[in-house]
């Protein structure tokens, strides 16, 4: 099962060793929840990350077959205006956002 492309794929399966992947196979989508849906009805393999994956995991909707995991190039960013960048309400959540993460990690 993909999201988007086959970019994650290829990366887990090269580091994987595995030689000559087909990773044009699969199903594609454009949304990450229907990627897992997908997967827990049993329709494939899903690649995901340990924050969107977390229920899911820990609910036994979704395993984690292997311990080999590769870091996405992807990332999360907290935007907003410039002028209201030093709000005392952005700051504060901005402090608050990043000690959930950090408790995930």
């Amino acid at each position: 099962l993909h999201l988007g492309d086959t970019e994650d794929w290829a990366r887990w399966l090269a580091l994987s060793k595995v030689e000559n992947p087909d990773t044009e196979g699969g199903i594609f989508f454009s949304d990450m929840n229907l990627v897992f849906s997908a997967a827990i009805a049993g329709q494939g393999i899903a690649m995901g990350d340990e924050l969107t994956s977390r229920r899911a995991l820990s609910e036994g909707r979704l395993v984690r077959p292997f311990d080999i995991a590769i870091s996405s190039p992807r990332s999360y960013f907290l935007v907003s205006e410039h002028a209201k960048a030093v709000h005392p309400v952005l700051e504060a959540f901005g402090r608050w956002l990043r000690s959930k993460l950090s408790e995930i990690s």
